[in-house]
């Protein structure tokens, strides 16, 4: 049978169903524009957001409680190039393309991971908080004393603390088999951390005595006292690139020392540094 050919002018099946869509899609984009509404509106408010520089912790004699930091793993051997040379990683939150959607940045369950982006911003700054009910901000941070971790820079005034959960079947476990990190809006002892001096020879007599920035040391969870650790070994893919997986993992040498990846540092700024940054909205604790 012959095809019937028509003349391009000539409408044919549903088409003023067609063209009444066609219309009610482009008047919703333009309102979801006017608002602010679109995904790639979103994404761009996101990654702004994302990228703006946040006003860590000017030098001092001590790691203070409300301080605002960066927590640094100095000696990160594996990269994701196998280039094998040491590299530096930030303690940083990762926020998902949900997150993203809904424009709540830091959500109860966010991951945890260590990034190669060293400059401080809102999703890799910290502010240390007390344990107790008492007020202790200015105060130093004392070796084997336990404290909270929260971001420093969370919206809607929510109290989110890095966790970690070990030894329940409900665990979320990363890649690697070990407890991972996550933000919790409840305070228990999965959220406690503590510091070590990075010398076990030392351990006892500098328990008590106040940490010091930019200096090696060990973190540990205080529940489990197994240490923070960077896997290196393992990298996931995310909105801002490769990071590592980060957990609580006590890894050892044959000297019984913790390896590069349970070493970090709690730092503040370099001195010299003079930035035009943004405050965090709120880093009483």
């Amino acid at each position: 049978m012959e095809e019937i050919k028509y003349d391009p002018r000539v409408l044919i099946g549903n088409w003023q169903e067609e063209l009444l869509t066609m219309k009610e899609r482009e008047r919703l984009y333009e309102l979801k524009k006017e608002k602010g509404e679109l995904k790639a509106q979103k994404a761009r408010r996101f990654f702004d957001y994302m990228s703006k520089e946040v006003a860590i912790t000017l030098p001092d004699e001590y790691v203070r409680y409300g301080g605002v930091f960066q927590l640094l793993a100095p000696n990160v051997s594996n990269t994701p190039g196998g280039e094998g040379k040491n590299c530096c990683l930030a303690l940083s939150c990762v926020p998902t393309e949900e997150e993203l959607e809904s424009e709540r940045y830091f959500v109860e369950g966010c991951s945890i991971s260590a990034s190669p982006h060293l400059e401080a911003c809102p999703r890799n700054t910290f502010i240390i908080c007390s344990t107790g009910d008492g007020e202790k901000d200015g105060q130093p941070v004392l070796y084997g004393e336990s404290f909270h971790l929260r971001p420093a820079a969370t919206r809607d005034g929510e109290e989110l603390l890095v966790q970690s959960k070990f030894g329940l079947l409900s665990n979320k476990l990363g890649r690697s088999g070990e407890p991972s990190l996550q933000l919790s809006s409840v305070k228990n002892v999965d959220t406690k951390w503590h510091c070590v001096f990075i010398d076990p020879n030392y351990r006892f007599e500098t328990n008590g005595s106040p940490v010091l920035p930019n200096q090696k040391l060990i973190i540990c969870h205080s529940s489990s006292n197994r240490r923070l650790a960077v896997e290196d070994q393992f990298w996931n893919k995310n909105l801002f690139g490769l990071e590592s997986e980060v957990s609580v993992h006590t890894m050892l040498d044959p000297r019984r020392l913790e390896k590069g990846n349970n070493i970090w540092m709690i730092a503040t700024q370099k001195h010299g540094e003079n930035k035009v940054t943004i405050e965090p909205a709120d880093t009483k604790c």
